[in-house]
């Protein structure tokens, strides 16, 4: 890895943890220590660490410059660093690896600079009241980015001081070519799913306070594992998406501006991709339906 990136990672660990040993900067980020050791002089001799003590005591502080408040995502595309997404003080910017060779859609390789989350990463993130939930609190809608588990997407976003252990770390889900006959499977329509589902009726009913699913849209989303149905946050192969009596109203309001309730929404949607997959021979994920509650 160049040298800049392994100093400017060492600054992210620094930025993310304002004090710390060398030890601790070499377990934090994977660097190896004699790296690690070589590049602090380095930041020491040009003010942007201070070191504090001697021998195994010694530690290290970051010293900031007012032009130097800024957040560093490493953008990671099929497990390969893409890029750097780095924001703060109202404005955005990507900078590509040089080891890229395409583009990312919408983001140019020179004066990309934008006051808004590029359209790409933005898109990721789910809508409407779903999003709210994500959002609330934050100052830079770059930083939701980071909590986007399970986005079932080629995209993963980690602060920039992490990116040897993101890198490092072994990807439990295989590709989707690999393993798109198993998962398409051959299931007729209607594909009747028996399973036992343990979720909490406050998730499935969508009134609790947080997101269970990072994949984007409308419609309430719960990760899920097969088998007997449990929500799994970190390593999910399926999407439940519950029916939901308070908040379907995906399309319009009746004449007297009254939510609509959709009963056979994911009926058709079911219909719609049974139909995709082996009528259209398209490529499209298994889906299934299970019973729920009062008769749907």
């Amino acid at each position: 890895m160049e040298k800049n990136k392994v100093i400017q990672i060492i600054i992210e660990a620094f930025e993310d943890t304002h004090e710390q040993t060398i030890s601790q900067l070499v377990t934090k980020t994977s660097i190896p220590r004699r790296t690690a050791q070589r590049y602090i002089e380095e930041l020491i001799q040009s003010n942007k660490l201070k070191a504090f003590g001697q021998g195994r005591s010694r530690y290290y502080q970051r010293v900031y410059h007012n032009d130097e408040v800024l957040t560093r995502l490493a953008v990671l595309k099929n497990n390969n660093h893409v890029g750097t997404l780095i924001f703060g003080n109202g404005s955005y910017s990507f900078v590509y690896e040089k080891s890229f060779e395409n583009t990312l859609d919408g983001i140019q390789n020179d004066n990309n600079a934008s006051s808004d989350l590029y359209p790409l990463f933005e898109n990721l993130i789910p809508e409407h009241h779903r999003r709210d939930k994500l959002v609330q609190g934050t100052h830079d809608l770059g930083s939701v980015l980071i909590e986007l588990n399970n986005a079932h997407g080629d995209f993963k976003f980690v602060p920039l001081h992490e990116l040897f252990k993101a890198q490092s770390s072994v990807e439990k889900r295989p590709p989707w070519i690999d393993v798109k006959n198993k998962i398409l499977g051959e299931n007729a329509y209607p594909n009747l799913i028996d399973s036992t589902i343990k979720i909490s009726d406050e998730i499935l009913d969508d009134i609790s306070s947080k997101e269970h699913s990072n994949l984007s849209g409308y419609q309430h989303k719960v990760d899920v594992e097969n088998g007997e149905i449990v929500e799994s946050r970190k390593n999910a192969g399926y999407i439940l998406k519950p029916l939901d009596r308070t908040l379907i109203n995906y399309f319009e309001r009746d004449e007297l501006n009254q939510k609509n309730y959709y009963p056979f929404l994911a009926l058709n949607e079911h219909l719609f991709m049974s139909f995709a997959k082996n009528e259209l021979k398209l490529d499209v994920p298994m889906s299934g339906i299970l019973p729920a509650k009062h008769g749907d």
